[in-house]
């Protein structure tokens, strides 16, 4: 196509209008290339692109309507094939290929050479193309609507992640803050501890798990309806990873930090508060959020762990030797003198027999 012919917006209605309708079953391998070089699809996922920003701003309305109809109905409709289940793919998945472009060839039959396909089976790497080919169609609404100040199509929870973040850690410093007010209560051990696991430690549970329930919402929501935008969705999934490690490094801290014979009653307070808080949620409609999930099947672990540690361990019985008894009978003495002269040596030393005992005298008591 000759770049001085090249009508974006035209070009743009051309592919919204083929999105609409193309069916797997009789996708040609040709056309993988064709459609990703004769509409220059990568110039309609540049958002920063000036020649592309200027042809939006001046098209026809109702051309862009158009346009936007057509990419919404295709997404709508997996670009006409309702059948196909695409739900066991991800975009984690291998996928790749490359096209041989011969430009003496007029016809796209020959002009275009599909090569090196990921995954190699020619079907299921039609399923991930037409998977990538939607997320492209998504991404392409998305963009025309934002630089035109339109309406989106889909709307996601709107939670502020830095305000979600802020209110978390104010209302962990205010718990943190009770917590140390009762440590230095003048009252028991026993009672601080008792106060602290019943009033204290459920507040900050519940303070995590809405921030990671409302983190994980939005993740799968952004996944489901936003995940062509890749930065904002990579930039989510980096904040919630790092509020995981942070928070289970709390958790393991905490742990090692009580002593060996509190530790059973620090699981079964945080097993307690765990299956309080879920009925709560439950109440709700609500589910714990996959951190807390985790945090309780960890405790389980602990607690069993533990239980190993505390369970007895009993010994078989050794079996006794038989003691055998020295027999010092002459027929003894003269096999083994040396017996009998032992016996006469210790009995001269406990002073049962005089020292001038002869071992001939001494003999003859067991003859």
């Amino acid at each position: 196509m000759n770049e001085d012919d090249f009508d974006l917006i035209e070009n743009l209605l051309l592919l919204s209008v083929k999105a609409r309708n193309i069916p797997l079953d009789k996708l040609r391998s040709y056309t993988v290339c064709f459609y990703q070089n004769e509409f220059a699809i990568d110039d309609f996922l540049d958002a920063n692109s000036y020649p592309y920003q200027a042809a939006l701003l001046e098209a026809d309305i109702k051309k862009i309507k158009a346009i936007l109809n057509n990419f919404d109905k295709a997404i709508e409709t997996q670009c006409n094939n309702f059948n196909i289940d695409l739900s066991g793919l991800k975009f984690s998945d291998p996928f790749q290929y490359s096209c041989r472009i011969n430009s003496d060839e007029r016809k796209a039959s020959k002009r275009y050479l599909l090569k090196n396909i990921t995954p190699s089976d020619p079907e299921l790497f039609k399923k991930y193309w037409l998977l990538y080919f939607i997320k492209d169609c998504k991404k392409i609404a998305y963009i025309i609507r934002d630089i035109l100040g339109l309406p989106k199509k889909v709307r996601t929870e709107k939670i502020n992640v830095s305000e979600l973040l802020k209110a978390t850690h104010q209302k962990e410093s205010e718990i943190e803050e009770k917590a140390r007010v009762i440590s230095q209560s003048s009252k028991s051990k026993e009672f601080i501890l008792q106060d602290y696991y019943t009033n204290i430690l459920p507040q900050s549970i519940a303070n995590i798990d809405n921030l990671f329930y409302w983190l994980e919402k939005m993740e799968a929501d952004f996944e489901t309806n936003l995940g062509y935008l890749d930065d904002e969705l990579h930039s989510l999934k980096e904040i919630l990873i790092r509020n995981r490690k942070k928070h289970n490094t709390s958790f393991k801290t905490a742990y090692q930090k009580i002593l060996p014979k509190d530790k059973e009653v620090f699981l079964n307070s945080y097993h307690s508060a765990i299956k309080e808080l879920k009925f709560e949620r439950a109440l709700e409609n609500k589910k714990l959020s996959n951190y807390t999930v985790l945090l309780e099947e960890r405790i389980k672990t602990l607690q069993s762990d533990l239980n190993k540690q505390d369970t007895p361990k009993f010994k078989n019985k050794s079996t006794k030797e038989k003691l055998k008894y020295n027999s010092f009978t002459l027929i003894d003495y003269n096999n083994n003198e040396s017996k009998l002269t032992d016996l006469r040596s210790s009995l001269i030393k406990i002073k049962m027999i005089s020292e001038d005992t002869t071992l001939k005298d001494f003999r003859k008591v067991f003859s």
